[in-house]
């Protein structure tokens, strides 16, 4: 009995560290994407911390931002740990997770699994102090960018207890945050070439 416990904590064991690894991996592949982009595009990258690529969802400082002639994109990082997952946002600006734990066959057998609902910051998306004049004179526009990264299965607004909506990649929650993968940010930015130098 005592080795089917140690086998089974070793497997729990391996299976956190290997998602911490993915995690990791994901938000690697992010920082060397967007690097790429600016370089590319000729946009400034201007970290907000260190380990900007990194990421916390519970602190409300903004992670970077992208500085184009016309945009600058203030991101915020929002990661999730698995792509079964869906997100939701409710109007009391919570936002919990669903698994979605399905046994024999997904036809048959479909649990849901909620998360804690906890509360979203409100994301402070400060600019440098030099692009602070250009927005307030209406030069440059800034968009509020919630990166979700590493992907879910979906992301949901639940404003009303009998009605969800999916939110879609560009859309906006909260009439301020604009939810985005990495593919999708990637793709704006790449398509909105007249807006940078």
């Amino acid at each position: 009995m005592l080795k089917i416990i140690i086998i089974l904590l070793c497997f729990i064991v391996l299976a956190v560290i290997f998602s911490r690894i993915k995690y990791f991996l994901k938000r690697l592949k992010l920082k060397i994407k967007i690097k790429k982009i600016a370089e590319k595009k000729g946009i400034i990258l201007c970290p907000t911390h260190t380990l900007w690529f990194l990421g916390d969802k519970r602190k409300s400082i903004c992670d970077f931002h992208l500085i184009g002639n016309d945009t600058v994109w203030s991101v915020k990082l929002f990661g999730s740990s698995g792509k079964r997952q869906i997100l939701f946002f409710d109007q009391n600006r919570n936002y919990f997770f669903r698994n979605q734990l399905r046994l024999i066959n997904r036809l048959i057998l479909t649990f849901n699994l909620d998360s804690k609902k906890r509360k979203l910051p409100f994301y402070d998306f400060q600019l440098p102090s030099f692009q602070k004049q250009m927005i307030s004179t209406g030069d440059i526009k800034q968009k509020k960018i919630l990166l979700i990264n590493p992907v879910c299965y979906e992301v949901r607004c639940k404003f009303s207890a009998d009605y969800e909506q999916i939110v879609c990649p560009g859309d906006e929650i909260y009439n301020e945050l604009i939810i985005h993968s990495l593919y999708t940010f990637a793709n704006e930015i790449e398509g909105n070439s007249s807006d940078i130098k």
